[in-house]
């Protein structure tokens, strides 16, 4: 055996296959750039070296360095080629791992069309309710809410939660995901009574499972958090969102992606408690920490700056409110088009609070902030 293949085999060995705790993060962090060297230094025409090259671009997304993810990911498709035709599962799951990093980074059409095609190849040599398939409908739902179609995502994550349970058990990991898809998309839709009952039962079997310090239990009481503040209870909500935003500074730190969005959300309950000032400088430090992270158009960092200009709205900073909805309504027209409802919904904040300066202006009452 070669040294390049006893590396491999060593750190393949070593890798964890998820990062859902802080010591699988920290084993990751310690062999990254090992996992980094092995598949830089060889041709991945082994199994062991697609699975290493998917739990490195797992760990990359986990840790919200999306560049390097969405690198690693089209590495793997370009030498799962060679593979196709001993082992064309593999290929598929490299696309698979590829269209979900483009999800990630907001490029919605492109994960879409891979998604589609991973279906219907999935289609061609699986039965109906193998979990490659589920997977891959789950995938579907997910794109499909992402851009919009609400209604069709909650067909479809409907369909999949009800094979999931059938197929592989009401309380499996792939099972409790897709409970989750489908409150999201229930939630999407205003359907909140529902929703919570299943993000309940969600984070319910997540923590009983896997402890609170988990990222998939932190996801969950996350979303729990949400649909409580969306109901007005904001002191239910605002404890789930301290309890979460600690638990993620612990486990993925400060300037993580996932810490980041907790805290504004946590902003957004502040806010609509009436804490305006407090929310609105809450809201600016995750915006600076997301453009730094994530970059100035990503679809998370442009939810950031609509909710700031929320906050600024509210503290009677029109102009700078409607200037910074106007640039967000552009940036998203550019990433999802003009029809996307959140697309729609930042135009018509914009348009409501130029009637205001107007009226204002009218009555001699305005001045430029």
């Amino acid at each position: 055996m070669s040294h390049a293949q006893h590396a491999l085999e060593a750190v393949n060995q070593a890798f964890p296959p998820s990062f859902k705790s802080k010591p699988l993060l920290t084993r990751g962090e310690e062999l990254i750039h090992h996992a980094r060297t092995v598949l830089n230094e060889n041709e991945m025409l082994s199994i062991e070296h697609l699975d290493l090259g998917q739990r490195v671009t797992l760990y990359l997304q986990t840790v919200g360095k999306f560049t390097d993810a969405l690198r690693f990911a089209e590495l793997s498709v370009e030498r799962s080629r060679s593979m196709n035709d001993k082992e064309p599962s593999m290929g598929l799951e490299a696309l698979s791992e590829l269209a979900l990093v483009h999800q990630s980074q907001g490029n919605y059409e492109v994960c879409q069309n891979i998604t589609e095609k991973v279906l219907a190849c999935r289609k061609r040599t699986l039965p109906c309710d193998h979990p490659d398939i589920l997977a891959s409908l789950n995938n579907l739902g997910l794109i499909l809410q992402k851009r919009g179609k609400m209604k069709e995502a909650e067909t479809v994550h409907r369909d999949v939660l009800e094979a999931k349970k059938r197929v592989l058990g009401p309380r499996h990991d792939s099972t409790i995901k897709s409970i989750n898809n489908l409150a999201l998309a229930l939630q999407d839709q205003e359907t909140y009574t529902e929703a919570e009952e299943y993000f309940h039962t969600a984070a319910s079997i997540r923590r009983e499972l896997y402890g609170t310090c988990d990222t998939a239990t932190l996801l969950s009481l996350n979303n729990l958090a949400v649909i409580l503040q969306l109901q007005d209870r904001y002191a239910e909500a605002g404890r789930i969102y301290s309890e979460v935003c600690d638990a993620r500074t612990i486990l993925l730190g400060p300037k993580n992606y996932a810490t980041l969005r907790t805290r504004g959300n946590m902003a957004l309950n502040i806010l609509q408690q009436e804490d305006y000032t407090k929310a609105e400088e809450i809201l600016t430090e995750v915006l600076e920490g997301l453009v730094e992270t994530l970059g100035t158009n990503h679809p998370e960092t442009l939810n950031a700056r609509a909710n700031l200009a929320n906050a600024m709205h509210h503290l009677d900073n029109l102009w700078s409110a409607e200037r910074m909805y106007r640039e967000v309504f552009e940036a998203r027209k550019k990433l999802f088009g003009e029809d996307h409802p959140e697309t729609r919904s930042c135009k018509r904040f914009a348009d409501g609070i130029r009637l205001e300066i107007e009226q204002q202006i009218a009555e001699g009452r305005h001045q430029a902030d």
